[in-house]
């Protein structure tokens, strides 16, 4: 996410499963920075039907026959609203114009927390900050989809990532554009090495994140 991530489509076809012995196929986008994982996304494609629409055939999944992005291209240009979303656990946002700092060990994260209801809002403002290049390499919404990790289910959270903590003048360049955005309550920055180490409050852990202002 910060800095330089490599992102990778594979796919595998699944012949004859089920009662109708119709095709599958599960494509899983993954996002990767050196030897670690930071997104990973499976989704199962429906075989296209001869009479379907070929954009439509194209992007329609098994899963309630759903509309949702299944290329890079798709992921990273991902117009929906993530309180409608409940295919997938993430919408991601991407820089596309401006300059950025090379990749750094040392990635991070804003976590701006939004009641539901106030999602659609704040994370267009964010999504569209991150497009032009205001704010980091990338930003990310938690969707409707729920989650184990979720303190409070009425709450989603939006990650605003940083290329290196130890920044300071850049990690608080983005969270003055944060407030600028309306982001103006006391939010949290959180290490992408204290999310690998699984540290989060649900599961009982205190003190992890770096800044809180």
């Amino acid at each position: 996410m910060a800095g330089r991530i490599a992102r990778k489509k594979s796919v595998v076809k699944t012949q004859k499963r089920g009662p109708a012995k119709k095709a599958t196929k599960t494509i899983t986008i993954k996002e990767t920075k050196g030897n670690k994982k930071l997104f990973s996304q499976p989704f199962v494609k429906k075989k296209k039907s001869k009479k379907a629409n070929g954009t439509q055939a194209k992007k329609k999944l098994a899963r309630g026959g759903r509309i949702i992005p299944t290329t890079l291209a798709e992921i990273w240009n991902d117009k929906r609203r993530p309180s409608k979303v409940e295919d997938s656990s993430w919408i991601i946002a991407a820089r596309k114009d401006g300059n950025f700092a090379p990749s750094s060990p040392n990635t991070g994260k804003w976590l701006v927390f939004v009641q539901i209801e106030n999602l659609d809002t704040v994370w267009e403002k964010i999504r569209e900050a991150t497009e032009k290049g205001l704010l980091g390499d990338a930003s990310k919404v938690a969707t409707a989809r729920p989650s184990s990790r979720a303190k409070d289910p009425s709450e989603k959270v939006i990650c605003i990532y940083t290329y290196d903590y130890t920044d300071v003048e850049d990690v608080m360049r983005v969270r003055l554009e944060l407030r600028n955005l309306g982001v103006d309550w006391k939010i949290p920055y959180k290490t992408d090495q204290a999310t690998y180490e699984q540290k989060y409050q649900v599961t009982g852990h205190k003190k992890i994140s770096m800044y809180y202002i």
